[in-house]
């Protein structure tokens, strides 16, 4: 039976419905401790958490709207259904007091999906020192 990659996707939805409800400064808050999209483990959370940072580092404000325009751009996998995702987001009804939790939780996830990995990928006889090598880039 195939064992299930560790995710937390309350903890990344409540992440993005914060940041995006509050806006630019609750997302440097959390982007403190998420600092790279493939973090999140849901393919459109990625996405969305990319086109947020794309939209810090051009000076864009976040919110709803704004980051909309920005996903349905990009043309990416969900087409024009960002707005809803992105309302599905805001629907979390969660307080920020919480987000240095979630994004703890999150980095835990992802720190034990990248070892899991990395012992699969042992189990195959590849070469240690690539598999370690692979490791630490992740991590860093």
């Amino acid at each position: 039976m195939m064992k299930l990659p560790k995710y937390d996707l309350v903890a990344e939805n409540s992440i993005l419905g914060i940041s995006i409800f509050e806006g630019t400064e609750m997302f440097v808050k959390a982007r403190q401790f998420i600092t790279e999209a493939e973090m999140f483990y849901n393919n459109d959370n990625r996405e969305i958490w990319k086109a947020m940072c794309e939209m810090y580092e051009e000076g864009v404000p976040i919110d709803a709207i704004l980051l909309n325009r920005k996903l349905r751009d990009k043309k990416s996998t969900s087409g024009d259904n960002w707005g809803y995702i992105i309302m599905k987001k805001l629907d979390m009804n969660v307080t920020k007091i919480y987000i240095t939790n979630w994004c703890l939780a999150i980095i835990e996830d992802y720190v034990t999906r990248i070892s899991e990995s990395a012992i699969y990928d042992l189990s195959k006889n590849e070469s240690a020192f690539d598999v370690a090598k692979d490791l630490d880039n992740k991590i860093k």
